[in-house]
C-alpha cells in the first residue's frame, strides 16, 4: 500500500492524491456548488411554496429551474437558500429527488440485472434461464433500496460543495415556457 506523506514529483508536477483530483478542478467546484444551492433553493422553496413544483439542472455557470413560480419569490428563496448554506446549514445541498439518486438506482440495478443474468449456468434452455428471474427483481429491489442513502452519500462527497462563502448570485432571469418559467440563475464563486 502507498501512503502520501509528502507531495511527490511526477514528471516536473505535484503529485495529488486520486481522492484529491476533482478538488484541483476549479470548475468543477463551481459546478458543485451551483448543484447545492440548486438543492438548496429547491428545498427553501418547496417548503414556503409548497403549490409549487420545481425542476432544477445545474451547469459551471450556474443553474436552470423550471416553475410557475413568480420571479420575485424564486429571488427571495434563492437569497435565502444562498445565505443558509453560507451559514453551516449543509444538509440542505442534498436533495432526495436529485438526479444522482435516480442515476445510482439505476445503475445498481442493471448491474444487479447483468450479474444474475451473467452468472454461469449448468443450462442454457430458455426455461432455466427464466428460473432466476426471480433472483433478478430481488437484485433490482435492493439495489433501490441501497440507492437513497448511497445517492445522498454521493450528492454530500462528490456532486455537491457546501462552501459557498465567497459565492454569490449575479443575476436571474425569467423566460416563458409554455405555462411555466425557466429560470436562469447565474452565480460567481471567488
Amino acid at each position: 500500500m502507498i501512503v502520501y506523506n509528502e507531495p511527490t514529483l511526477v514528471k516536473g508536477r505535484e503529485h495529488v492524491p486520486e481522492n484529491q483530483l476533482l478538488e484541483q478542478l476549479p470548475a468543477f467546484q463551481d459546478l458543485r456548488r451551483n448543484h447545492a444551492l440548486e438543492h438548496a433553493a429547491i428545498h427553501v422553496l418547496s417548503k414556503r411554496h409548497p403549490q409549487y413544483r420545481f425542476i432544477g439542472r445545474s451547469d459551471f455557470r450556474g443553474f436552470y429551474m423550471l416553475s410557475t413560480l413568480p420571479l420575485e419569490y424564486l429571488v427571495d428563496g434563492l437569497e435565502h437558500a444562498l445565505k443558509r448554506l453560507q451559514s453551516g446549514e449543509k444538509h440542505l445541498a442534498v436533495h432526495p429527488n436529485c438526479g444522482t439518486n435516480l442515476l445510482t438506482g439505476a445503475f445498481l440495478a442493471a448491474l444487479s440485472g447483468f450479474l444474475v443474468f451473467n452468472a454461469p449456468r449448468r443450462s442454457k434452455r430458455l426455461v432455466d434461464q427464466l428460473d432466476i428471474l426471480p433472483l433478478a427483481i430481488v437484485g433490482a429491489m435492493l439495489s433501490l433500496v441501497v440507492a437513497q442513502p448511497l445517492g445522498n452519500s454521493i450528492q454530500k462527497n462528490v456532486t455537491t460543495q457546501t462552501d459557498l462563502n465567497n459565492s454569490s448570485i449575479i443575476s436571474v432571469s425569467a423566460r416563458p415556457s409554455g405555462k411555466y418559467f425557466l429560470y436562469r440563475v447565474l452565480t460567481r464563486h471567488s
